[in-house]
């Protein structure tokens, strides 16, 4: 067994007293004696899933135990210490369970981190996601904290995401490609359309903030605006920024906004 795979099995017992470890192929059964004296190996082959509960939940419950299968992981229904597994944790050798032991994170985040695989090729936010993330965050945090760090900061705060995606969009940047590619651009549209209300089939950077501007000029004509009361906290915040001054001449001429104008009477 390599030494970062027994670091990376240790690690697990930092902060649980059972690790179980599915390994199908079998190609580290007769190199577990390298466990440290404090763990106690129980190969799963030998007991009965019962025996195994029993020691444990009544024998030895101060030691820490490796459970070690030489099969694929059960489905839930099927798992007769599912229990015991939730409590604590799987290690794993694939990609996935290396990455969620480097992070110190639960397996139960393996899904989520599944769905952004693209995410973790790219070593430099990789590590900025080493030093932001903490194994206290739920995984709607944790996948906010991916799209953060793909939008070039530090936090999740949505404001300020949409105005990294817009300056970078109007300076010609693909900072917007990098969010889809990483799987992450579901999760800002379905904030966005619940914050202000902006919810398309194909939605776009551009698109949205041409309706952003589009809902003040409804509002100051009006007309039924489009978007929620929060699209003109936003449109003022950029006025506040150097982004209004990029945005309102392209979207003035995008709305055909001086002829609205012109048709207001005095």
């Amino acid at each position: 067994m390599n030494d970062t795979l027994l670091n990376n099995l240790a690690k697990q017992f930092e902060s649980h007293r059972v690790v179980f470890w599915y390994n199908p192929s079998s190609e580290f059964s007769d190199q577990l004696d390298v466990m440290p004296d404090e763990v106690t190996l129980i190969r799963a082959s030998e007991y009965n899933d019962f025996a195994i509960k029993y020691r444990l939940l009544t024998e030895k419950t101060e030691r820490k135990f490796l459970v070690y299968y030489e099969k694929d992981k059960p489905e839930y229904e099927d798992n007769w210490l599912l229990d015991i597994q939730l409590s604590n944790t799987v290690f794993g050798t694939d990609k996935e369970s290396i990455l969620l032991s480097d992070l110190d994170l639960p397996h139960s985040f393996i899904g989520t981190l599944r769905k952004h695989l693209p995410f973790f090729s790219n070593k430099r936010l990789v590590k900025k996601l080493g030093t932001l993330v903490s194994n206290d965050m739920s995984e709607d945090a944790f996948e906010h904290l991916l799209l953060a760090i793909t939008a070039e900061e530090d936090s999740f705060n949505l404001q300020m995401i949409i105005d990294s995606l817009v300056a970078d969009y109007t300076g010609g940047g693909q900072l917007y490609g990098t969010v889809k590619e990483y799987g992450v651009n579901q999760l800002l549209w379905n904030d966005i359309a619940f914050l202000y209300g902006y919810s398309k089939e194909k939605p776009s950077i551009e698109d949205f903030y041409l309706s952003i501007f589009e809902t003040s000029l409804q509002h100051f004509l009006g007309t039924e605006t489009s978007l929620q009361a929060d699209a003109y906290g936003l449109l003022k915040h950029w006025k506040d920024s150097g982004l209004y001054k990029v945005l309102s001449d392209k979207v003035a001429e995008d709305l055909s906004a001086p002829k609205h104008l012109a048709d207001i009477p005095i």
